[in-house]
This record gives C-alpha cells, structure tokens and sequence, in this order.
C-alpha cells in the first residue's frame, strides 16, 4: 500500500478508535431527543378511509381531472380545508405543541436575548402543526387513507372525519363545477357548429338548385343509366348464349332445335346493336359533359361534405353533454367514506420514536464528521492502527509510556530492562525472529524522523533481550548528534571514537563489554564527520568482521530529518526499524523520513511505537 493512501478499511479503524467519543455524542444526542420525545408524547392516531367509485363514464372532454388520486392527495393538506377544520373544532383555544423548528428558533432567541417575548400563535402555526400531523396514503388504485395524530383522541377522531367529510364535499363541489364548466364548453362548441351547419345548408341548396349544376347532375344520371342499361344487356346475353350452347348439345340438328337457335340468333344480334348505340350515346353524352361548366358542381360537393362533418361533430357533442349530465344524476366516479375514524383506545408512539432515532443518527453524524475534521488537521498520529494504514508497514513492537522516574533512572546506569517493559521487547524479539526465517538479517538500524523519540533507549532495551537470550550482540552507537548509549552504559570518551576506526581495529580496546553476549561500541564524536565515516572503506570493512563476529549487530542510528549519514548506513544494514513517538511524531516527518529511506534503498522490515497504549502494562512504581 502506497503511504499516506486511505480507504474503507482506514476509515473503519479510525473511527473504532474513537469509539468512545462517539458513543459519547450517542449519549448526549439520546437525551435531547428524549427531551424532544416527551414533548411530542403521547400522541393519539385516527384514520379514515375513502374510496373512489370505480365505475367510470368514458368522456373525450374530461379537462380538469379532478377525479386522479394525485389531485384528491394534494387536496389533503389544503391550506383551507385544515383551517377551516381548526376553527369549525375551536382547536384555537386548545393548547398546542409548537412545530419543532419553531420551538428550537425561540430556543435561540431566548438565549441570546433574555428579554426575547415569545409570538402569539398564529393561524399559520396551527396549519404547520396539523399539517405535519397528518399523513396520507394511496393503496389499491382506488383507496385513500388519512391518519392525523394529536395529543388528543377525541380530537384525532373528529379531525379525521372531519377532514374526510371536507375531501368527500370537495371533490363533490370540483365535480359540479366541472360538469358545468364541460357542458358550457360543449354548449359553446354546439352553438359554433349549429352557425357553421346552417351556413353551409343554405349555400348547399342554392348551388343544387341553378341550371348548371342541374345540367351536369342530369348529364351524370344519363351516363350512369346507359352503362346500367348496358350491364343488364351484357348479362342477358351471356345467358343467350348459354341457352344456345345448351339447345345444340341437347336437340342436335332437328328442325325445331335450329328454329329455336335461329330464334336466339336474332335476340343476340338485336341486344348486341342495342348496346353499341347506348355506348355511342354514353360517347356522345360525356363529349358534351366535358364541355360543360362544373365549377358550380364542385363547389356544392364541397359543402355537402362539409355538411357531413359539422353534422358527426355535432351529434359527437350531444352524446358527450348528455353523458356529463347523466353522471351527475347518477353521481359516479364520486369519492365516498370507506371506513369513518374511531376514537383511538392506545397513544402511538410511532412519531417519539422517529425523534429519538433521528437525534441518534444526527449525533453520530456529528461526531462522525468531527472525528474526520479533526483527523484532517491533526498533525500526529492518534492510534496504533492509524500509524500502520498510513505509513504502510507492520507494527513490531510497542513500548509503554515510561514514567520520568523510571526513565532517568534507566539511563543513569541502571542496566536492567524495567520489568513493565520486558513483554513489549520480547514482542519485538519473537517478530525479529519471524522476519529472519524469510530473508537472513543480521545488522539491524534503529532510526526516527526526529530527536527525543527514544530509538536510543529501544536500541539498548533490544540488544539486551537479544543477549539474555543467548544470543551474541553489538551494539553500536552511531548517533553523533545527540549519543546516549555512553551514558546508559557508563561509556567514557577515550574508551571510543572515531580514530579508532581508521586504524587496525582492535576489539579489546575498541569494545566495552557488558556482559558476555553483549557488547557495546561507541563510534565517534561530534567532531568527526558522520557521512565520510559511513562512506568510507574503514567503515565496510568493519561491518563486515562484526557480521561475522555476532550474531546481532544492531545500529542505533541518528535522527533520518537531521542527518544524511543515516541514509548511508540504512543502505549497508540488512534492515531498518522505525521508533515512531506516539505522541510526538509528526505524520509528515515519518512520511518525509520513510520516502528518504526508500530513496536510499533501506529494507524497511516494521516499525516500534513507543509510547503507546498497553493495558496489560502496569507503570506504577
């Protein structure tokens, strides 16, 4: 993971480390919305049910569709309709909680001004109240329930019926008004279409009656009679000669068989000159009716087609008024009392308990989002687990607070691990241990970002655990700026130092030896120059004769933001361990640090916190 990158899993952990502050702000919120609670409580709930007739006139003019459910909802909380329900009650004189945004403002107003006086109620606070107080709903396609809740039962069940009688003679008064709105406009639209009917009658029979229009209707008549005429003839001839056909195949050619087709023969050829002079005359007829003038004729097709139309439209309009008025003798689609409110025997406490869980969640909301500011502009670390999902890497080892006491105590010269902190080293032991068996580790730097985070002391306090348990190790002081292990172990100067280096290393005279597992060596002083001590060939070479030598060499290094030869030596040790200072590093100078150690290619195997939070500690001395 990339440091410094967050995501559900930090959040998480950030948030379960405040967990008591959160269920602090739970407490707190709790009780306000109790108090808010036992304002709102008990509250007695009424309901009635309407119900729309399902029964429906199929109507092309139902413009104002007052029977939609959406419309009959919204009707609900008119602003009339409630008030007129307060005043027919008298509820004005009974007392009433105000809305709670009305009572928080005066709340405020209040506190910042002691001689802040309270407004009268007003309509409009009695509308707000009732109003919140009733909800509705739509179920079945047809069925319609109010509940309206008040700190009083008799009062909810009157309200309720009340208020359903006002939606029922409502919708009753929309639908008079509806019906004579659409009948109007049916009247008007009749009395348009009766004016334009009229007209084109009169122009109708005006053009029927001239000579022109005679002329062609009669040209018309005589052309369509010949070729009916003509039809008739072609069908009897058809049956001529099937007669014939039938005379010969049946007599043969016996006298009275050839008297009878000879007979035939001459009906044929009579019927067939007929219909060529009625085909000349039909010539003869359209030749002079495409002569004639038949603007006249046209004109009177085109209103007698519109004659037609305005006649449909207006028997379409009769049918429809006649419907509407039909309707409202029969009273249909009328929305009508399902079920009328009782008086409720039990208060609900459905709405206290919607306060009490929202002021919860708001308080969690809360706290949540002060616990996320507060993380965004803290500059330290607030937990353990914060420390790992930011910087990205395993926490090995932490060590408890140490109490001044003991701590100066420690460095004096007592030598002895404080036994509160025995566990946490031998937690970083066994770690140590885990890491070895994946790549081999023998040299070890202890490093923090900056000064006073105690990577001296968790250096000392590791080498000795190391050593008490058989293991043979060095300890090497390479923090030139501010050393302490000459202290912890009562090290002089001269026993030390730099120019020992640069000749023939001669352990005897260059190791101060505590014990038989441990030994200590003091490299240098503040006069020496750190950075060519670590670069120099001096330096490898005596690396590597104490890899040889010991089992573990551990390097206790100087701060990584102060210094730069601590990045040299990360890159020659197997690994690096972090001391991270709970309290006092800062998240931007461990991010800084372990970017430079990266840089340097250190093998970053945990980090150890110090000052940390053990329980199962106990530092009282």
């Amino acid at each position: 993971m990339e440091i410094g990158e967050s995501n559900l899993k930090d959040y998480v952990r950030l948030l379960l480390s405040h967990k008591y502050f959160i269920i602090s702000f739970l407490i707190v919120f709790f009780f306000i919305g109790l108090g808010f609670y036992f304002t709102e409580v008990p509250f007695y709930s009424a309901e009635v049910k309407l119900v729309i007739d399902s029964e429906k006139l199929d109507t092309a003019f139902d413009v104002m569709q007052i029977q939609e459910p959406e419309v009959i909802m919204a009707s609900i909380k008119n602003y009339n309709v409630i008030l007129d329900c307060v005043k027919e009650l008298n509820l004005t004189n009974y007392p009433m909680t105000l809305p709670l945004e009305r009572r928080a403002r005066n709340f405020i107003n209040v506190l910042l001004d002691p001689n802040y006086v309270v407004k009268e109620l007003t309509l409009n606070d009695y509308y707000l109240f009732y109003a919140s107080n009733i909800v509705s709903s739509f179920k079945r396609g047809k069925i319609i329930q109010i509940r309206i809740s008040t700190h009083d039962p008799i009062i909810s069940e009157k309200f309720a019926n009340l208020l359903g009688n006002k939606i029922v003679e409502k919708n009753k008064e929309l639908k008079r008004k509806k019906i004579a709105v659409t009948v109007n406009y049916i009247d008007t639209q009749l009395s348009v279409i009766r004016t334009a009917l009229e007209s084109n009658l009169e122009g109708y029979h005006g053009l029927i009656a001239s000579e022109e229009y005679i002329n062609v209707v009669s040209f018309q008549e005589k052309i369509e009679s010949n070729k009916e005429i003509i039809l008739s003839m072609e069908k009897e001839l058809e049956s001529l000669r099937a007669e014939e056909s039938t005379i010969f195949y049946k007599d043969g050619l016996n006298d009275n068989s050839v008297n009878a087709r000879l007979d035939l023969n001459r009906r044929i050829e009579a019927l067939k000159e007929r219909v060529i002079e009625l085909r000349a005359e039909i010539i003869s007829y359209q030749s002079d009716f495409f002569k004639l003038n038949k603007t006249i004729y046209y004109e009177a097709n085109e209103l007698n087609y519109f004659v037609k139309q305005d006649e449909l439209i207006y028997s379409n309009l009769i049918n429809e008024k006649q419907k509407f008025l039909l309707s409202e003798v029969l009273e249909l689609d009328d929305v009508t009392f399902l079920s009328k409110a009782w008086v409720p025997a039990y208060p609900d406490f459905t709405r206290g308990f919607i306060l009490l869980m929202v002021s919860m969640i708001f308080g969690f909301c809360a706290s949540v989002g002060l616990i996320l500011v507060i993380n965004f502009f803290e500059t330290r670390f607030l937990s353990e687990d914060e420390i790992e999902s930011e910087l990205g890497f395993k926490i090995i080892g932490k060590i408890p607070f140490i109490p001044k006491k003991l701590l100066d105590s420690f460095i004096s010269g007592n030598k002895v691990i404080p036994p509160e902190l025995l566990e946490s080293y031998e937690t970083i032991r066994t770690n140590l241990h885990f890491a070895r068996k994946e790549k081999n580790i023998k040299s070890i730097s202890l490093v923090s970002s900056t000064a006073h985070e105690g990577s001296s002391l968790v250096a000392a306090n590791l080498a000795m655990t190391l050593a008490r348990d058989g293991e043979k190790t060095l300890l090497v002081d390479v923090n030139f700026r501010n050393p302490v292990i000459d202290k912890i172990f009562d090290i002089d100067e001269d026993e030390g130092g730099i120019t020992n280096i640069n000749k023939k290393l001669n352990f005897n005279k260059l190791c101060h030896k505590e014990n038989k597992n441990l030994h200590v060596i003091v490299l240098g002083n503040q006069k020496c120059h750190p950075q060519n001590l670590m670069e120099s060939k001096q330096f490898d070479s005596f690396l590597k004769k104490v890899m040889k030598k010991y089992d573990n060499v551990i390097f206790d290094a100087s701060p990584e933001l102060s210094t730069t030869e601590t990045s040299v030596l990360t890159s020659k040790t197997d690994s690096t361990i972090l001391v991270v200072d709970l309290k006092n590093t800062k998240k931007y100078d461990v991010k800084k640090e372990i970017g430079d150690l990266t840089d340097a290619h250190a093998t970053i195997i945990g980090i150890v916190v110090n000052q940390a939070r053990v329980r199962s500690v106990d530092l009282r001395i």
